[in-house]
C-alpha cells in the first residue's frame, strides 16, 4: 500500500502497523545539481533507527554502510540492492514466516537499544572527550 506523503507526526503510527520495513538504497546515490556527487557509501539513513527503534523486521539493502548497522539474518535481511527477485524472496519469507519476523524484528530492537539511542550515543561522544572538555 503506498499512502503518499504522510505528515511527520504519523509516521511512527504507520511504521508501528509495518509487518516489515523495507529499506531499499541504491549503490549510488547521487545529489547536486548534475547528481554527480555519490553520497551512497557513507549515508546511514534515519529510518533505519526509526525502524529498528519501533522492533520491525527489516529488509534492506546489502552494501557496507548498512553492514555497519545490521548483521544479515540476526537482526535484518539484507539483499543486493538491484536483485528484484532475492527481494520478493526475502519478502516472502518474512510474509510466511512469523517467527522470523518476530525474531528479526526483537534483535533489531535490542541492537538499537543498546547501541543507537541518543542516550548511548552521546554517552560515546562524550566519553572519547578529556575530561576537561566534558563540561561536567
Amino acid at each position: 500500500t503506498f499512502h503518499g506523503h504522510v505528515s511527520p507526526s504519523e509516521v511512527a503510527t504507520y511504521i508501528m502497523a509495518f509487518d516489515v520495513a523495507l529499506l531499499p538504497n541504491q549503490r549510488v546515490i547521487g545529489i547536486g545539481q548534475a547528481r554527480q556527487r555519490d553520497i551512497g557509501s557513507f549515508t546511514s539513513p534515519l529510518k533505519a533507527f526509526e525502524y529498528m527503534a519501533a522492533g520491525r523486521a527489516i529488509l534492506a539493502s546489502d552494501l557496507p554502510v548498512l553492514r555497519e548497522v545490521f548483521t544479515d539474518q540476526a537482526d535484518a535481511l539484507l539483499c543486493a540492492p538491484d536483485a528484484i527477485e532475492m527481494w520478493e524472496q526475502a519478502l516472502a519469507k518474512l510474509r510466511d514466516d512469523p517467527d522470523m519476523r518476530e525474531r528479526l524484528g526483537n534483535a533489531a530492537r535490542a541492537k538499537f537499544l543498546e547501541h543507537y539511542t541518543w542516550q548511548v550515543r552521546a554517552a560515546a561522544v562524550l566519553g572519547a572527550l578529556p575530561p576537561s572538555d566534558r563540561g561536567a
